[in-house]
């Protein structure tokens, strides 16, 4: 887990900013995960989420700059990919 992104209005966290490795080991691209697919496991201490990792790597991908643009809207095209393929 990278970042947390925080509703202004409420301070609830929203999403959190998962950074996959790239092929070489770099840093790779920026996945936001909705907060709701996040897990703590009292045992680990430590948050975990359902989601395959094959699943993250085709979730929509942003690079630093789109994220720290308030008016991209990356939340919403997230929101839509994670309710379309992960409702519960």
């Amino acid at each position: 887990m990278r970042e947390i992104f925080l509703e202004p209005t409420s301070g609830q966290a929203k999403f959190v900013i998962l950074e996959l490795s790239s092929v070489i080991g770099g840093a790779g691209e920026s996945h936001p995960l909705p907060w709701s697919a996040l897990r703590f496991d009292e045992r680990g201490q430590a948050y975990s989420t359902f989601l395959p990792k094959n699943d993250l790597k085709t979730s929509p991908a942003y690079g630093r700059e789109q994220l720290a643009d308030a008016t991209y809207a990356g939340g919403e095209q997230t929101r839509r990919y994670f309710a379309e393929h992960f409702t519960r």
